[in-house]
């Protein structure tokens, strides 16, 4: 992207090699405030961290996924401190989900049997990662008998 920043974080390697995956090299992540934000507490906690919903740049699909990132440092002793980190950081390795089949693959056949929504609610703001099919009951269709609400702290990300 046009501009001069403090910082670049161009997408050099992606596999498997795909064509979908090859329109993602050279894509500066840290152009994108969701993706930087992310980056950047990997870099300052020295865990790996979760994006917020993003389009993925290699996705043709249009569907909603996040990142995990974990922050690659010079040495061991760089890792140590969060100057160090800061100051070590040379860059990061990343995994893309796609948030459908990260679930599919994840809960495979309850998934079919059971209606549920993942949201990421981190800052209050709710924004829908997941939903199996209509979560209210349709006209004439009983409530559910049982309902449930859990929020969980995964990885800088609350869901």
């Amino acid at each position: 992207p046009k501009g001069v920043r403090p910082a670049y974080a161009p997408v050099l390697l992606l596999e498997p090699r795909t064509v979908e995956n090859a329109s993602a090299v050279g894509y500066d992540m840290f152009s994108d405030p969701v993706r930087r934000e992310a980056m950047a507490r990997a870099i300052q906690t020295g865990r790996p961290q979760l994006t917020g919903p993003v389009q993925l740049v290699q996705d043709v699909r249009q569907e909603v996924g996040f990142l995990l990132y974990r922050a690659v440092y010079r040495d061991a002793r760089s890792a140590s401190t969060p100057a160090g980190r800061q100051q070590g950081a040379q860059g990061f390795v990343y995994l893309p989900l796609r948030a459908r089949a990260f679930v599919a693959d994840t809960l495979g056949p309850l998934r079919a049997s059971t209606r549920f929504r993942i949201s990421d609610v981190t800052g209050g703001a709710e924004m829908l990662l997941y939903a199996s099919g209509q979560l209210e009951p349709a006209p004439g269709e009983d409530p559910p008998v049982f309902r449930h609400t859990s929020t969980l702290p995964h990885y800088g990300r609350t869901w």
